[in-house]
């Protein structure tokens, strides 16, 4: 959970940085950038958090963190592109099915049989 939180720290701070500017108009740039990057992994870890239990075959687990975790990479990963061009419910969007596409990349890694301990492929 550290390690995710860093990250997100990180990347934050590289999407805001990447307008080239904090004052005028790169100013409200890198002010939406920062904003998305928060809604999208909120939304992507949220969502997988909630679903992975519904879809995934592992009963065992009562919280899976480590979804959760990846979840919110998915998201920071879905929003990058485009993080200063979307509107805030789009972000929300798009860290919603950045998490669809990490549950059903998991999925199709465990129907082939590839080995992926940390799901980070």
């Amino acid at each position: 959970m550290l390690g995710t939180l860093i990250l997100w720290v990180g990347w934050l701070l590289f999407n805001g940085g990447s307008s080239f500017g904090s004052v005028g108009d790169a100013g409200i740039s890198a002010s939406r950038a920062m904003m998305n990057t928060i809604i999208s992994p909120s939304s992507a870890g949220l969502v997988t958090f909630a679903l992975e239990q519904k879809l995934g075959g592992n009963t065992n687990l009562r919280y899976n963190f480590g979804a959760l975790t990846n979840g919110i990479l998915a998201g920071l990963v879905s929003i990058t592109a485009s993080c200063d061009r979307v509107h805030p419910w789009a972000a929300f969007v798009i860290g919603g099915i950045g998490a669809f596409v990490y549950i059903g990349a998991t999925r199709m890694m465990n129907k082939f049989k590839i080995d992926d301990p940390l799901e980070a492929s």
